[in-house]
C-alpha cells in the first residue's frame, strides 16, 4: 500500500514539473521579447492628456506569480523629449495596461544634438535682448 502512495505522489510530482515547464515554455516568448525592449524607444499614449509621450525603458522586470505559472511584466520607463533627453523621473508602467507602440525613433548623434543645442542657447540669447514693448491702446 505504502509503495502505491509513493507511487502515485511521485507520478503527481512529475506531472506536476511537466506542467510548470509547459506553462514557462509557453510564455518565454513574451518574456524574451520584453527583455529585448530594454533600451528601445516607445511612444505611449497618455489618456488624460490625450497625447503620445516619448519613453526610453530602462529595465525589465519579470515577476513569476502563481508558482511559476503566469508572469507580470513591468518596464522602468524614461520620460523623453524630441531630443532624447530626460524630461522626467523614471517610472514603472504594465505596457498591457496602455497603448503603446516601439518607435522608430532613434536619439541625434552626439555631433547634431551639440550643433542644436549651440543654435537652441543662441536663440535665447537673443530672445532675451529684445526690448519689451508696450501698447497703450
Amino acid at each position: 500500500m505504502q509503495k502505491k502512495q509513493e507511487a502515485h505522489a511521485r507520478r503527481v510530482r512529475q506531472s506536476l514539473k511537466k506542467y510548470l515547464r509547459r506553462k514557462r515554455e509557453a510564455l518565454k516568448p513574451k518574456v524574451e521579447a520584453a527583455k529585448k525592449c530594454a533600451g528601445c524607444s516607445l511612444e505611449v499614449f497618455d489618456e488624460d492628456n490625450n497625447t503620445w509621450k516619448h519613453m526610453r525603458v530602462n529595465r525589465v522586470d519579470v515577476k513569476w506569480l502563481e508558482g511559476g505559472v503566469t508572469c507580470r511584466i513591468r518596464y522602468e520607463v524614461q520620460p523623453v523629449d524630441d531630443m532624447e533627453r530626460m524630461s522626467g523621473p523614471p517610472y514603472w508602467l504594465d505596457l498591457e495596461d496602455c497603448r503603446y507602440y516601439i518607435s522608430q525613433r532613434v536619439a541625434p548623434d552626439p555631433e547634431t544634438r551639440r550643433i542644436w543645442e549651440h543654435n537652441e542657447a543662441e536663440a535665447a540669447i537673443v530672445r532675451s535682448r529684445r526690448p519689451v514693448v508696450f501698447s497703450l491702446h
